[in-house]
């Protein structure tokens, strides 16, 4: 999994990267397993139409590609304070993931089996198949 964070704005450092980084990725860890080659951008800025008097607010957006069809996810939430919209981000990330997750395994669940399922037996069901000399004694 590649995560790329963009952060605009506001000072990066490298302990709110590190923060951004685990949080996301631990989020998202359990659901994506199955595609190992995802892509991950978040990007985090602060508003800039705010005046200096005003206190700030922040903005998070987390873009999920998992190279599936149909499978680009983006998140956007925003805060008057960094971590708590990075918490936001991170529940509303776990519940599309895990709704998501939900509706594929349901999908294959239903679908019929099919003769590449059934799994070939290299060895005979029956013994007297298995040692043809037991026959002759």
């Amino acid at each position: 999994m590649q995560t790329k964070i963009v952060i605009r704005d506001f000072e990066r450092t490298e302990n709110l990267e590190d923060y951004l980084q685990g949080k996301i990725e631990d989020s998202i860890y359990p659901f994506l397993q199955q595609f190992p080659d995802s892509q991950v951008q978040v990007t985090v800025n602060e508003d800039r139409h705010r005046s200096s008097t005003r206190k700030p607010h922040f903005e998070c957006t987390v873009l999920l590609n998992m190279n599936h069809p149909k499978s680009v996810i983006r998140v956007h939430r925003s805060s008057d304070h960094f971590y708590t919209c990075v918490q936001e981000v991170t529940e509303t990330l776990t519940g599309v993931l895990r709704r998501k997750h939900r509706q594929l395994s349901s999908l294959q669940a239903r679908r019929r089996p099919t003769l590449n399922d059934i799994p070939y037996l290299e060895e005979p069901l029956l013994e007297s198949e298995a040692n043809p000399q037991s026959k002759i004694t």
